[in-house]
């Protein structure tokens, strides 16, 4: 009896230490803590300026995914091998859409490799820049001249201004306005390289406006245009960055030949609607 009751004393002793939080001061996995601010970006002077618009990010630790955060972002990670590696994906707002949140391949990923100090924080900001087999087709600043005039509505009042009046960054922009009528205006390059082959296609820019504007591709080939809207950018009144990933156009509407184009109808009234756009950017996967 005796016997029985030291075995059941000693059970119970044992399950006492492997469910206590600490019965003799053994400690379980101890984290590191990352404080990662906004991101930073090194931009060649050929891609344009340095204006991005990455809020979001997902982590992989160690080459496991531990999740998407909004920027700034706090988190606790547990390393288990002496060095370990972290790696940083710049993720963006899909065509505009916070429920649409991706990883933007057209930049680097940004990463560390190093021993880790577990209850130790570390302060990170990553670094992005494009990859080097991202295809510049169109990088547009307004700083030495205006591309995107080319008049697809045939109205010679409703062109674009190139305009002192306000940019994203820089001294210049590109402004529309519907004072003289609805407006359509498109890049004056017309690209023949964009092919149905599933590679993604995204379009950059920054813009505000006090109403809707239509954006798209002209498709054009023995001898007819087609406009092709593909999304309506919402009314801005401070400036925004926006990215467009047209791939599925290509596919849909293969062409010999594409112009980006702006449109912008004016609303009833007499006040006449305007937008101003900077840093308008085409490219692609090589």
């Amino acid at each position: 009896m005796k016997k029985t009751i030291l075995q059941f004393s000693f059970l119970i002793f044992i399950l006492a230490c492997l469910f206590s939080c600490n019965p003799f001061g053994v400690q379980g996995p101890q984290p590191v803590f990352l404080n990662i601010s906004a991101a930073d970006f090194n931009i060649d002077l050929t891609e344009g300026p340095t204006n991005q618009r990455i809020e979001h990010i997902e982590i992989f630790f160690e080459n496991f995914s531990i999740g998407y955060y909004e920027l700034p972002a706090e988190l606790a990670i547990i390393p288990t091998q002496d060095v370990s590696k972290l790696t940083i994906f710049p993720a963006i707002q899909n065509n505009g859409q916070a429920t649409e949140i991706k990883v933007y391949n057209r930049f680097n990923t940004y990463e560390i490799e190093q021993s880790w100090e577990v209850g130790e924080t570390y302060e990170i900001t990553p670094i992005f820049s494009y990859k080097e087999t991202t295809i510049f087709d169109y990088v547009e600043t307004f700083e030495n001249g205006n591309s995107f005039n080319y008049d697809a509505d045939e109205i010679d009042s409703t062109n674009t201004i190139w305009s002192l009046d306000d940019s994203a960054n820089g001294n210049y922009s590109c402004h529309i306005s519907t004072e003289n009528g609805n407006i359509t205006a498109a890049t004056n390059f017309l690209f023949t390289s964009f092919v149905n082959d599933n590679k993604e296609l995204f379009v950059e820019l920054n813009y505000k406006s006090t109403d809707f504007v239509e954006i798209g591709m002209i498709a054009e080939g023995n001898n007819l245009a087609l406009p092709i809207p593909f999304f309506f950018l919402n009314p801005q009144s401070d400036w925004r960055k926006i990215y467009l990933e047209m791939t599925p156009l290509f596919i849909e509407y293969p062409a010999p030949g594409y112009r980006l184009y702006l449109k912008m109808q004016g609303a009833s009234g007499d006040s006449a609607e305007e937008a101003y756009f900077d840093n308008i950017k085409i490219l692609r996967q090589q």
